[in-house]
């Protein structure tokens, strides 16, 4: 694994593909964000046209912590277990997937309430009959009387 595509999400960092890239090289493409700078363990490297990529030796071995700088946000990325030019994604930790559970929880309300508000538009316009039209059965019973 040496090329490792992510897409960010709702300010987060998502990894959507991990690839074999150029031999010696740490390379991460961007699938919506294309300007910024990388920074892995005290070395940056610029992001153009959504890519950017760090020269493995000069990266320490063991965990990185690479962050991604955008105009108007700090992103940190997933982090990875390097070993010479071994490299390895850290399983997301017991804390992400809480917050990643509670994020979703969160998104299941607020989905439910959007969708009964939508309902209750919903029968505000269409479910009161401007007018009423004579059911057969109605036509019968009033051509009797």
């Amino acid at each position: 694994m040496s090329l490792i595509t992510i897409e960010i999400i709702s300010g987060e960092a998502v990894v959507s593909a991990v690839a074999e890239g150029r031999e010696g090289r740490l390379e991460f493409r961007f699938e919506n964000i294309s300007e910024g700078y990388l920074r892995a363990s005290g070395v940056s490297a610029p992001l153009r046209g959504g890519a950017a990529s760090f020269d493995l030796n000069l990266l320490p071995d063991g965990t990185l912590s690479p962050v991604l700088t955008l105009k108007d946000r700090v992103i940190p990325l997933p982090k990875i277990e390097k070993s010479g030019h071994i490299l390895r994604l850290i399983s997301p930790s017991a804390e992400s997937y809480h917050s990643l559970f509670k994020r979703e929880a969160e998104l299941r309300e607020r989905l439910a309430r959007l969708e009964e508000r939508v309902e209750q538009l919903n029968t505000k316009v269409f479910g009161e009959p401007l007018f009423e039209f004579p059911v057969p059965s109605k036509i019968k019973e009033r051509t009797k009387q």
